[in-house]
């Protein structure tokens, strides 16, 4: 939260102080990868260090609490609310992670009590939203007799949220409800959209209900209509069954959302790999475009720590064009820079067993360093992993070099060195000394200059045309 002092506003001098949220977007601050990935231990450490992080805000308007909620993350929620954190504050469209949590399931592994009419006043509902979003607690179902006493008046109203019962519904999972209320008489309005622009098929894919799905498809639902950031209901499922029913229904797979992402880009950070595995053997690398931070989906696999979707498609990049490969980032990054950066010893080793020799290793980013530079320098600035002892983190990362210089073909520049062992890689022992030191996010200051030892990475390249 940013203080602002105003004095001598009036002739009085008074004093006026104005608290403003702080937005850091998302891919540009460690702590929302550390808050999506669940790693709560080094979550402390840094909220330790600067409690001030508590009241930043996504560029959703999005709290660290919202995210966690969003993501389905109980330990950092529950550990945010016992540090304070309010769990009612509004995002930018009135949603609280109060309400992101009490309406769906598996609310009960969250510290959150439950008063349902308090709830049911706070969010405008009429009977029928009640049913549709909290019935399953009550025991209640949407049925034929309740329509009728509502008179049809009720079925398209909307709440607070902009939705109608219709979209709680589906994601609730309440198939046999969707098409009762969508048939005549009652006839819901399957194309109504609440304050996130969400139709009741995003709630449903949100939900990963297959049964809901397919009665709102049934019901004349729009299957590629975009939300309030250009999402399709596609880019909020995560189940295969589903993925290829609506592909099956001529969903997009290529459209991009406000941030350039497309769908692959989206299961690629969440670490779906079941879904990428069908959607690299239905459309191949046709999907690796980079997003508005000049990120590929392979890219974003390696700084979100998706494991299982690096397996899946280590196979697959032999047979990707170099371009596709060898792209860099807006921050001049390529595929190495972001494993020196954000890698677990586990993504390294994945990846030398894939083809890499398309990567320049040698490439400098915008700030002038080699993927061997971020991973002596900047590496504990940025990795958002349970990190290892840094002897076995060296090891890997010398691996996946070696394994890079050697796929090289002929006709790309080789004259350095390769690292046959660890020992190649070593820098100046005051430089490893606070890489060795700590295995958490530090601060490092790099205002001392370059090392000078031409054994200090695992490519001699690095140090010609200095």
């Amino acid at each position: 939260m940013a203080s602002i002092n105003l004095e001598n506003v009036f002739d009085t001098g008074a004093k006026v102080s104005l608290n403003l949220p702080l937005v850091i977007p998302e891919e540009d601050h460690i702590i929302w990868p550390l808050v999506m990935a669940g790693n709560l231990r080094q979550l402390r450490e840094l909220l330790s260090r600067d409690r001030n992080l508590m009241h930043v805000r996504n560029q959703w308007g999005q709290s660290i609490m919202h995210v966690a909620a969003k993501v389905h993350q109980p330990a950092v929620f529950n550990f945010l609310k016992n540090e304070g954190m309010d769990e009612n504050l509004p995002d930018e469209n009135q949603k609280s992670a109060a309400i992101t949590i009490l309406t769906r399931r598996g609310s009960q592994e969250y510290n959150l009590p439950v008063d349902i009419d308090d709830l049911a006043d706070r969010l405008g509902w009429t009977n029928l939203h009640k049913v549709a979003a909290l019935g399953a607690r009550e025991g209640q179902e949407m049925t034929e007799t309740l329509l009728r006493e509502s008179e049809y008046s009720d079925i398209n109203t909307k709440d607070v949220l902009g939705r109608t019962p219709l979209h709680w519904l589906a994601e609730n999972g309440k198939s046999d409800a969707i098409r009762l209320s969508t048939q005549d008489p009652w006839s819901a309005d399957v194309q109504v959209r609440d304050l996130c622009g969400f139709t009741a098929l995003h709630r449903a894919c949100w939900a990963d209900d297959f049964d809901s799905i397919v009665a709102l498809l049934d019901a004349g639902i729009e299957v590629n209509a975009l939300d309030k950031h250009m999402r399709t209901p596609m880019m909020h499922m995560s189940s295969p069954r589903i993925l290829k029913y609506l592909m099956s229904k001529g969903t997009g797979v290529h459209i991009s959302d406000d941030e350039a992402a497309n769908i692959m880009h989206h299961v690629c950070v969440a670490d779906q790999d079941d879904l990428v595995e069908i959607l690299l053997r239905e459309h191949g690398h046709s999907l690796l475009t980079r997003n508005h931070t000049g990120d590929t989906p392979l890219g974003q696999a390696i700084a979100n720590n998706s494991l299982e979707v690096l397996k899946i498609m280590a196979p697959y990049l032999q047979g990707f064009p170099p371009e596709k490969m060898g792209v860099l980032n807006n921050n001049k990054r390529s595929l190495f820079h972001l494993v020196a950066l954000h890698g677990s010893t586990e993504a390294m080793d994945t990846l030398a067993s894939a083809n890499l020799g398309g990567v320049d290793t040698t490439i400098r980013d915008k700030d002038g360093h080699t993927p061997n530079e971020c991973f002596i320098r900047c590496r504990n600035d940025h990795c958002a992993v349970a990190r290892k002892p840094f002897d076995s983190e060296k090891s890997s990362w010398v691996a996946l070099m070696n394994s890079a210089n050697r796929q090289k073909s002929p006709s790309q520049d080789v004259t350095g060195q390769y690292a046959d062992d660890a020992s190649t890689i070593v820098a100046s022992e005051d430089e490893w000394g606070y890489r060795k030191g700590s295995t958490s996010l530090v601060s490092v200051d790099l205002s001392d200059g370059e090392a000078s030892s031409d054994d200090e990475f695992v490519y001699a390249k690095d140090k010609i045309g200095e």
